[in-house]
């Protein structure tokens, strides 16, 4: 594709961003399409209390832009926030960002012969509802993974009396006297930790149990039992395998997951056990509140 050629980048999160800039580098026209009123992506869109990080700086910053250094090891997401807003003005991203625009279709045009096709993009002004149709020669998706709330939907939920928040939308608001948090990754955990020391009840619920890995094992920092490409290389893959890679998968594949393996032994001689069966079912706890 010849450069000056219209490019449209679907999402303003990390992704986008970087897209965003290495096109425009290389001469390509970009819009980048937001439908936040703010770049940022997931950090944006997740600002409960605690939120941040669950890896060092050094292992989540762009390559051509470091954190500054008065940032947290593991950086809060509104330092993240802020990180993603100079990136996007450091690299002139802001002339070709458009805020508040939600895409609601995008379809290939049939070109004619001897003509290059297109995509045709609709896309809404959120607050305004105004609608646009821009055509652009390649669409890049950078929406993630995480760009919709997974939402409960469970019999009798219309019949239960308190608030139902998901994370990304519980902000600093009071807390009410007993919570209960479906879940057992990251964000729930972080909601559970937030919410304890204002609720007088907080239950944490989780289909299966595992061991979260704490920053520090022994007095290492996790990222070299976990983070390393030493342990990655280790997991089952799903991206294409460099030859050391396709080696060990095919002749060691008992050892996939070994260093997990080593965490998951080590963490019970270091820390309590996590309690058996936490919670019977929502509907036998009388609740104030529940974020999912």
């Amino acid at each position: 594709m010849p450069p000056g050629s219209r490019i449209c980048i679907i999402g303003g999160g990390s992704a986008g961003l970087i897209t965003c800039k290495t096109l425009s580098v290389e001469g390509y026209d970009c819009t980048l399409l937001e439908k936040a009123p703010e770049v940022g992506g997931v950090w944006y869109h997740n600002q409960y209390p605690g939120v941040a990080l669950q890896s060092p700086i050094e292992l989540y910053e762009i390559a051509d832009f470091p954190f500054e250094a008065s940032v947290d090891k593991y950086a809060t997401g509104a330092q993240l926030r802020r990180y993603f807003n100079r990136y996007a003005r450091h690299f002139n991203i802001k002339r070709c960002l458009r805020l508040c625009r939600e895409v609601v279709s995008c379809a290939r045009c049939v070109a004619e012969e001897g003509v290059r096709s297109e995509w045709v993009v609709t896309s809404r002004h959120t607050p305004s509802r105004e609608r646009f149709e821009e055509r652009f020669d390649l669409v890049v998706i950078c929406t993630g993974m995480y760009n919709e709330p997974n939402k409960l939907a469970l019999p009798g939920l219309s019949g239960f009396k308190g608030r139902v928040l998901h994370t990304s939308e519980y902000k600093a608001t009071a807390v009410p006297p007993k919570t209960v948090v479906l879940g057992f990754g990251k964000s729930a955990v972080d909601i559970a930790f937030s919410v304890a020391s204002n609720s007088q009840e907080v239950s944490l619920v989780a289909r299966n149990l595992h061991w979260p890995i704490p920053r520090h094992i022994a007095g290492v920092d996790a990222k070299w039992a976990t983070m390393s490409r030493f342990a990655v290389s280790f997991l089952p893959s799903y991206q294409r395998q460099t030859w050391r890679e396709k080696c060990l998968h095919e002749r060691c594949c008992c050892l996939l997951g070994l260093p997990y393996r080593i965490a998951e032994v080590t963490c019970p001689l270091l820390y309590s056990h996590p309690a058996e069966g936490v919670l019977a079912f929502l509907t036998t706890i009388g609740t104030d509140a529940l974020w999912v």
